[in-house]
This record gives C-alpha cells, sequence and structure tokens, in this order.
C-alpha cells in the first residue's frame, strides 16, 4: 500500500518544496471566513477529524477559511490530533491535511510544527522520571513510546513529500536543548537522520528504541531495498543504511547477552527448584521478562538485517552444546551400540519401548477403536466396571480402555476423586504402569487427577525421606509417573538431590537405589534431564569422598553408579590378567590348595621341602600367607606345613599376615568378615606350632581393640570412630577367636627347664593374659549395651576356658572394670596409655604363680635374658621380623627349636668414660629432639589422626621403662636408649633437671592425670 502512495508523494514533494521558496505565494480563491466560530470549528476538527473518511472537509476549510490569526492555537490543536494516528489511510490523510496547511503558510506555520514534533522524538530526562512512582513511570514510558512511534512515522511521511527538511527549518527557542547541543552543527543534516540517531542511541538495552523503528521501518521498507527508488536522495539513504548497520551490530552483542542469560535463568531456576521443590514465583517472573526482551530484540533484528540485507549470525541454544567433556567429573557414558542397542536404547526391549514412547492420542483412539454400544448402567456403575477392569489391565486393552472411559463422559470431580482414590489404594505395583498410561493418554482431561496423585506421592515422599518410613509402593508409582514424563523435572531432581545429600540417613540409600535402578539410565540419556542427572551423579562422587563415609556406604555408591552406566559387552575390554604360573609353582600351589588336609600334612610338608623354595620364595610366602583361600578346617595343617620350611619364609608369612590384619582394621568391610576370622585362626595355630611367642599375640590382641582410636585409648559409647563404632562387636569376635583357638594345655603353660639349666617362663604369660583381659572387658563394656546373644555366648566360653587361671575373673560393670584396671597400673607403676601395652616388664614376674627352681642362675644368663626382653620392648611393633630372624639363626646352630624366640643380646657399650664427659650436652640436644617429637605427636592427637605403620602390631608406648627406672636416683634417671643398628640397647642416666629428663616427668604426670580423669568419666556415666 505504501508503495502505491508513491507518486503522490512526488507530487507533494514538488508542491511542498516549492512552498518552501522565498517568492512563493498561495493563491487564495474567493473569500476567506474570518469569523471566531468557523475559526474555532476547525481547530477542533484538526484534533479530533484527521482521517481518512473526514480529511477532505478539513481540507475543504483550509481553502475557505482565515487561518493566520489563530496558527498557534491550530499547531496545538494538530500535533494532539497527530499523536494519534497511526492507520495507513490516516496517515495518508494527515499528509494531505499539512501539506496543504504548509502550502498555504509555509513556514508560519511549518517551523512551529517541526519544533513541536522535536519535542514529541526528544527523550524523557531520567532525574524527572526517577522522582515518579513505579507505576506512574511504567504509564509514562507506554504513553512515550506510543506517541514516538506515530509522531516518527509521520516525520517520515513529511520529510520525503519535502514538508520538514533539516534542523534550520525549526524555531530555534522551541526546539529541546538536547536537541540543538548534540545535533546543531549537523543542522544541514536530514531532519530524519538526525531524530534516528537520537531516538537509536537512548537506553539501547531497554529494547524501546526497537519498538519506535520498527513500525517505521515497516511502512518505508520499499525505499530503502530498492536501489533505483528516488524517494530519499541516495546520500540519505545510504545515511540512515549505516545507522541501521552499525544499530544492528549492537543489537546482535545484546541478544547474545540476553540469550545467555535465558539460558542462566533458567539453570538457575531448575537449581533453586531443585533445592526447594517447588517454582519460585520472584525466579520465574524473571525469567519471563527476559525471555519477552530476547524476543523483542531477536525480532526487531531480524526485520532490520532483512531490510538492509546484513548478515546475522546464527544464535545457537547453549542447551544443544552441552557435552559431556563439559561437565567436571561427569561420568563417562561414551559406547560403542549395537544396531539393536540403537534402535531399543536403555528400555529393556522394543516392546518396553514402544509402552512408554508410543503414546496415542485421544483423536487417534477414537479413529482406531469403533464405539460400541453400552449396557444401560449408572454413572457409578460404569466406573465401578472399569476400576475393575483396570486392575486386570495388559498392554493390549489399556488403550481402549483409556478411550472408553473418555467416551463415557464421565470427567466430573467425583469420579475423578474415586479414580484418584483406587489408585492411591491399590496395592498391587505390577498394575502401575498400566495405570500411569492410562493417566498418559487422557492426561489433558485427566490433569488434576495427575496433578494431584503427584502432589500426594510428592507429599509422602518427603515424609518417607525424614521420617525413616518406607513405601515402595509409592515409590514405584512415582518412578513410574518419571518415566511417562508426568512429573517437572524440578521435583524429580529435588528428590535426587536430597536423597543424595542424606545418604548417610536410615534407608535413603535404599530409596535412591530405586530410583536410579528404575529410571537412572532413563534420566541419564534423554536430553531434557541428561544434564541435571550429571549433576546428581557428581554430586554422589563427591558424597563418596567425603571421610564421613563408611566403606559399605562407599561400596553401595558404587552400586548405584553401576546400574545408571552398566557396562556393556562391546565395551568392556577383558585384559588377560591370569598370572602363568611355572610347573614348579603350580606344584607348589596344588600341594597347599588342593590336597593339604589333616591326613597328608606330613606328606606335603615332605614334598614341599623337596622343592627349590629359594628360587620360589615370593610365590611360597603368597600361598603360605593367604590361610583364606583354603578350607578353614585345613589352616591347622597350613600352619603345620609352614614349621616345617625355612624360617624366612615364615618370617615374611608373619609379616604378611600381620599387614592383611591391619587392613582388615582399616577397611572394616563386613564382605571380608570370613577373611578375617581366617587370619585370627591361622595367628593361632601360628603360636600352636611355636612360631611366634605370647607377646607378639598379646600385642595384635591389644592392637585390635585400640587400632583406629584417638590416642590409641577406647571410650565408652563414642560413636566417632568410623571404623569402630560403638555398635560394631566384629573386633570383640575377632580377640575371642583368637584365643579360643590358642591350645592351653599342660605343656603350653606349665613351667620349662632350658638347656642352660634355667627355669624357663610359661609361653602364655599370665601376667600379660591378667592385663589383657582386664582391658578387653573394658573394652567390650565400650560399646553398645547389652552385646549380641550370639557374642554373649562367645564371652561366655572364652572366660570357662581361662576362668582357671588366677585372677582372670569376669566383671559385672564397667566400673569394676576401671577399678581392676587402676589397681593393675598402680602395681606396675605404668602411665595411663601403658596398663593395656604389650611390654612385658621382666619374665621373674611369673614367680607370683610357680616358683623358679634355680635361684642361683648365673647373673650373666639373666642379664641375658633382660636384655632379650628389654630389647623386644624397645623395637615394639617392628621387633617381629628381627626376632624370627634371631630364631632362624639360632635354630641352624643347633638351639632350642620349640623354646620361645630368644635374643643372643651382645650389647657394646663403646667407651663408658667419654659418655659421661658429653652427658649434660647428650641430654640437652636429646631433649631438644624428643620435645619436637612431643610437640608432634600433640598436634596430630588433636586431630585425631592415627599414625600406621607397615608394621604397627603394639600400642604406642612413650618410653618404655622397668621399675627401678621409673625413680630419680643420686639426681639422675635412668633411661634405655635404642641404637640406630636396631639390635642394641644403651643405659644411660641424665640428670633430673635436664630438658630431656624434666619433660618425661611431665608427660608421666600428664598421663597419670589423664587416666584420673578417663576412669571418673567411665564412672560417672555408668551411675
Amino acid at each position: 500500500m505504501s508503495e502505491e502512495y508513491d507518486s503522490r508523494r512526488k507530487e507533494l514533494y514538488e508542491l511542498n518544496t516549492e512552498a518552501w521558496t522565498p517568492d512563493y505565494q498561495y493563491e487564495v480563491k474567493g473569500k476567506l471566513d474570518s469569523s471566531l466560530k468557523k475559526n474555532t470549528t476547525f481547530i477542533k476538527k484538526v484534533r479530533t477529524y484527521i482521517n481518512h473518511d473526514q480529511y477532505k472537509g478539513v481540507i475543504t476549510d483550509i481553502l475557505t477559511t482565515s487561518l493566520e490569526k489563530y496558527l498557534s492555537e491550530i499547531i496545538a490543536s494538530l500535533v494532539e490530533g497527530l499523536i494519534k494516528i497511526s492507520k495507513h489511510d490516516d496517515i495518508i490523510a494527515a499528509v494531505e491535511v499539512v501539506s496543504l496547511l504548509h502550502q498555504r503558510f509555509a513556514s508560519k506555520f511549518t517551523s512551529p510544527l517541526l519544533s513541536n514534533f522535536l519535542y514529541i522524538l526528544s527523550n524523557p530526562d531520567r532525574q524527572q522520571l526517577q522522582q515518579l512512582s513505579d507505576q506512574e513511570r511504567d504509564r509514562e514510558e507506554i504513553s512515550r513510546l506510543s506517541r514516538q512511534k506515530n509522531i516518527l512515522r509521520l516525520l517520515g511521511e513529511f520529510n520525503i513529500v519535502g514538508i520538514f527538511r533539516n534542523l534550520r527549518d525549526t524555531t530555534p527557542e522551541l526546539v529541546p536543548d538536547e536537541i540543538m547541543k548534540r545535533f546543531g552543527k549537523a543542522s544541514s543534516e536530514s531532519i530524519i537522520t538526525v531524530m534516528l540517531k537520537n531516538i537509536l542511541n537512548f537506553e539501547i538495552k531497554s529494547g524501546n528504541s526497537l519498538f519506535i523503528v520498527s513500525s517505521y521501518l515497516k511502512r518505508f521498507q520499499h525505499i530503502f531495498k530498492d536501489d533505483n527508488n528516488d524517494l530519499l536522495p541516495p546520500k540519505v539513504r545510504q545515511m540512515i543504511k549505516n545507522i541501521f548497520q552499525l544499530y544492528s551490530a549492537e543489537i546482535s552483542n545484546i541478544t547474545v547477552m540476553l540469550n545467555d542469560k535465558v539460558y542462566g535463568l533458567k539453570k538457575r531456576n531448575i537449581k533453586a527448584s531443585i533445592r526447594t521443590g517447588r517454582i519460585l514465583e520472584e525466579n520465574e517472573s524473571e525469567l519471563v521478562k527476559t525471555e519477552e526482551l530476547f524476543e523483542k530484540f531477536k525480532t526487531g533484528n531480524e526485520l532490520i538485517a532483512s531490510i538492509f540485507d546484513i548478515q546475522l549470525e546464527t544464535i545457537n541454544d547453549r542447551r544443544d552444546s552441552i557435552s559431556l567433556d563439559d561437565m567436571t567429573n561427569s561420568v563417562e557414558v561414551v559406547k560403542q551400540k549395537t544396531e539393536d542397542e540403537e534402535s531399543v536404547g536403555y528400555w529393556g526391549d522394543i516392546k518396553e519401548k514402544n509402552f512408554y514412547t508410543k503414546i496415542p492420542t485421544l483423536q487417534e483412539l477414537q479413529e482406531e477403536y469403533e464405539e460400541r454400544p453400552s449396557e444401560e448402567l449408572s454413572d457409578g456403575e460404569i466406573v465401578a466396571n472399569l476400576l475393575q477392569r483396570l486392575q486386570v489391565a495388559n498392554d493390549n486393552d489399556i488403550d481402549f480402555m483409556a478411550i472408553e472411559f473418555y467416551r463415557s463422559n464421565l470427567l466430573n470431580k467425583a469420579t475423578s476423586n474415586r479414580l484418584l482414590k483406587f489408585l492411591i489404594e491399590d496395592s498391587d505395583v505390577n498394575n502401575l504402569k498400566y495405570y500411569t498410561r492410562f493417566l498418559k493418554i487422557l492426561e489433558d482431561p485427566l490433569q488434576d487427577v495427575i496433578t494431584t496423585l503427584r502432589d500426594y506421592l510428592d507429599k509422602g515422599f518427603r515424609s518417607q525421606i525424614y521420617h525413616n518410613k518406607l513405601n515402595f509402593k509409592n515409590i514405584f508409582f512415582f518412578v513410574e509417573l518419571i518415566k511417562f514424563k508426568l512429573v517437572p523435572s524440578y521435583v524429580i531432581f529435588h528428590k535426587i538431590r536430597t536423597l543424595t545429600l542424606n545418604i548417610a540417613a536410615s534407608n535413603n540409600i535404599d530409596v535412591l537405589s530405586v530410583f536410579y535402578e528404575h529410571v537412572g539410565r532413563f534420566l541419564l540419556q534423554e536430553p531434557e534431564y541428561k544434564e541435571f542427572t550429571l549433576e546428581m551423579i557428581n554430586l554422589l562422587r563427591e558424597k563418596k569422598r567425603s571421610q564421613s563415609m563408611t566403606i559399605n556406604e562407599k561400596l553401595a555408591i558404587n552400586n548405584l553408579l553401576l546400574s545408571i552406566n552398566p557396562p556393556t559387552i562391546n565395551t568392556i575390554k577383558t585384559a588377560d590378567r591370569s598370572v602363568k604360573l611355572t610347573d614348579v609353582e603350580k606344584y607348589i600351589q596344588r600341594l597347599l590348595k588342593v590336597e593339604l588336609n589333616e591326613r597328608t600334612a606330613n606328606i606335603i610338608s615332605s614334598e614341599i621341602n623337596k622343592v627349590d623354595l629359594r628360587s620360589n620364595e615370593t610365590f611360597v610366602v603368597q600361598c603360605f600367607s593367604h590361610p583364606d583361600l583354603i578350607n578353614y578346617d585345613n589352616i591347622h595343617a597350613l600352619a603345620f606345613v609352614l614349621k616345617s620350611v625355612r624360617k624366612n619364609i615364615v618370617i615374611r608369612t608373619v609379616d604378611f599376615l600381620i599387614e592383611n590384619i591391619i587392613r582388615g582394621l582399616e577397611e572394616n568391610d563386613y564382605r571380608r568378615n570370613r577373611i578375617r576370622m581366617s587370619h585370627m585362626k591361622y595367628l593361632a595355630e601360628l603360636f600352636n606350632f611355636k612360631l611366634v611367642n605370647f607377646k607378639f599375640i598379646n600385642a595384635v590382641l591389644n592392637k585390635i581393640l585400640c587400632y583406629g582410636h584417638p590416642n590409641n585409648q577406647p571410650l565408652p559409647n563414642n560413636y566417632s570412630v568410623k571404623m569402630d563404632s560403638a555398635d560394631n562387636y566384629f573386633r570383640i569376635q575377632l580377640c575371642c577367636l583368637l584365643l579360643i583357638s590358642i591350645d592351653t594345655s599342660a605343656n603350653t603353660i606349665k613351667r620349662t627347664r632350658s638347656k642352660r639349666g634355667r627355669s624357663r617362663g610359661s609361653r602364655i604369660n599370665k601376667e600379660l593374659l591378667r592385663t589383657f583381659f582386664a582391658f578387653f572387658q573394658y573394652y567390650v563394656f565400650c560399646k553398645q549395651q547389652p552385646v549380641p546373644v550370639d557374642l554373649e555366648f562367645k564371652l561366655h566360653d572364652l572366660f570357662e576356658k581361662y576362668g582357671e587361671i588366677d585372677g582372670i575373673e569376669r566383671y559385672e560393670s564397667l566400673g569394676e572394670t576401671l577399678q581392676k584396671l587402676k589397681e593393675i597400673v598402680e602395681k606396675k607403676g605404668l602411665g595411663a596409655q601403658d596398663h593395656f601395652s604389650d611390654e612385658d616388664e621382666d619374665d621373674d614376674d611369673d614367680s607370683e604363680d610357680e616358683e623358679i627352681e634355680e635361684e642361683d642362675d648365673d647373673s650373666d644368663d639373666d642379664s641375658e635374658d633382660e636384655d632379650e626382653e628389654d630389647e623386644e620392648e624397645l623395637l615394639g611393633d617392628e621387633a617381629v621380623a628381627k626376632v624370627l630372624s634371631y630364631k632362624s639363626t639360632n635354630s641352624e646352630t643347633g638351639d632350642d627349636d620349640d623354646d620361645d624366640v630368644n635374643l643372643d643380646a651382645s650389647v657394646t657399650r663403646g667407651d663408658i668414660d667419654s659418655r659421661k664427659r658429653d652427658t649434660n650436652k647428650f641430654a640437652d640436644d636429646l631433649g631438644k629432639e624428643f620435645q619436637k617429637i612431643l610437640t608432634e605427636s600433640y598436634e596430630t592427637n588433636l586431630k585425631n589422626v592415627t599414625l600406621n605403620t607397615r608394621h604397627s602390631i603394639g600400642n604406642p608406648v612413650s618410653i618404655p621403662q622397668t621399675k627401678d627406672e621409673s625413680k630419680i636416683t643420686n639426681g639422675k634417671l635412668a633411661f634405655r636408649l635404642l641404637t640406630k643398628n636396631g639390635n642394641v640397647a644403651k643405659k644411660i642416666e641424665l640428670p633430673s633437671d635436664a630438658k630431656f629428663a624434666t619433660s618425661i616427668i611431665r608427660e608421666r604426670e600428664n598421663r597419670q592425670r589423664d587416666k584420673e580423669r578417663i576412669m571418673k568419666l567411665a564412672l560417672d556415666m555408668e551411675n
């Protein structure tokens, strides 16, 4: 329509241009009416009657009325009327009217009119806008945009037809200061380009300028597209094109920014919804406004680009470009899929996939199933019949039942309530998928039912999470709704996130397992859910790395991850992990793992020693170090065979066995309980065959009880130690098994005479045993009471076995146990943490049970035995391998193999006189180093960090000492110093005022105070 008007525009351009000439004079035909009434009527007409239907009357009045005296009023009324013009035909009428007024009055009329136009098109004062209220500001903005849109189109028309040319045609005192300051130097420039610059540069990010110029471009687009169109001078047309090219580039940048903002807001809103389980209204409102602004910019820019032939960059939705590589710690799900997997996807088979994905519309079902004549039944009977049939529905008839229900015209509140009650109360989980498909087909008419059901399940879900109750039927129903996409994504992931964050709570991991097992792969591979599913998986992985998680919980999380992303046959690259054994190794393996039993033990022992064990030592040690790989009843035979092999193999076997015992304490994996029990049985058999002594057994027992506890001190009802919480009784079972399996027959407890004619101590050290049983009962009372019945039976058997030994009795309370421990500590003069250690201060203590037959033994022999025991005490946990190596050496020289391990301790004293001269200097240096060790140990204990070493089988003792070393004699304090070679203990005396000695005395006092505090605490808890 605008193109058809071009010829008339050219005619008007000629007439209006001529009116600007100084000599131009408009010829009036006839006498003009100058009456007030006629002029007043005309003023009213230009305000309201400038439209396509009535503008001709206005033109007649212009030709017949004398208007010169009232030009100012006419201009004001005319502007008021022009502001309202928006239709094409009305714009044409306005051009005709204004052109005629311009031709008649020229600059007297046109200059004030242009000034009024510029005032309307000028930008508002921001300070004035800020003074308005929000509602007033919004109303003013809407009104301003409407006025400027209409006036800009008229300005364009008036410029084309030659009415408005440039700023020189204005009345300067009426032009807004803003425009004169910015464009005063461009007064000769086309008025349309000046005003386009002014409008387009104002608050460009608001998008308001797009609203104004869009209508202008739509009206005059043919002028800019057609290079041959001469309505505008080429220079003006090129300038307008340049303006819009720059404007388009800026709009493109803003559009990209808004696209990113929309994406960010959507992501933020979904995360917020996942956290809260509901849609936040304020967030959704901001998203809607941003989306509307984005669409405004995108549409406006596309219009500009189409008119001026501008190439726009494609704005891609960032959600489509998200890949697994972009996700931090994301799950690797890249798989080679077969053709069947491609077609079926994550569904079990094609039938299941069609059931959940191919949902017919009601129109399709109406065309497929013809309507059958129904029996004359009441509405209630029809609904009852339908619900009864729903209970026995299957894949073939559920669709027909859905369309039948739809045709029954029973979609009312009563029927909806009855259907909802049926869905909630029916307990058959096998029918849930049919009910859900039924709802999916009728999603539109049953939207209220679906929403109410979903809210009910959601509410029940929250109750299950926070109140430790499980209703798997509701969980399965919720899962089925997810598969049919009847649950909003934020509700789904709110549940998963809440369960993951509280995974350690009761039943949460079970509920989460149901989720991931049934819809994990569905959520991971559906594009609309994949991103947030990956985030939930990453959150689950973070929880797995938490130090507060137990090994069982971590294993459960691993199973969850496997259920989401199970390996496929085509992707698993099975590496050949089987180790190729030599013939000799196969023979050894066959003997120890297959042929070994009680009857064949002697034969196999002989056959094993015929093999070259030295060259196959590592493999032999591996076979002997894993009693869990043979029949439990054959562990005794395995220990029997081990006794006959080279002592170096025995040492390494015991070394590996202790490592496995410590690892079992660290992992605390219930799945390895049988293996850990076999280790205890094997260790007992090693003692029975005299491969280890009782000090070794005592050290292991104490390590089992104390390992992992702060400062190696178990406390009553301490649930903070994850590897040995107060409701975990397995360590008690380990100790019971080890002690019950030890042979306590007469030959192991009687005193024997050594080859040197000296009475030897019993194989079971009664004093150590009494101390351990007291501490063992304290440990039992530290656990949650009462202990399980089966464990109570084991404790009964244990005390029945050892009850005949004097001093071993079962105590009835924690207080009684602590009192006994206190007596032991006071009797031995030990520190607070030493009463359960593995140091036996002197084998001569056994004289309390039996008299030593020969009291006049060589003092050198006694000293030698004392040095042997002292050295083992000093070496502590790492003594085992060295002690066994000494035993191996002695056995080769013909010493007694059946006796306990002996140490031939020949201590090299060095130059004693020289050392005495340097005692003070040495004491200071040693004191500094020991103070550093104490500081580090104190900081470590503050953090409850347990130091684990490879051969850590004894309990940490600050400074081993005997009774005579615990007192200050002649102003000096005695110590034993372990030298670097690990085999020599040197006795030194330091001044009691030396820093090192002072710190030791202070440490003893602190230990005693700590012990008394712990005992008082335990007694208070019991009382």
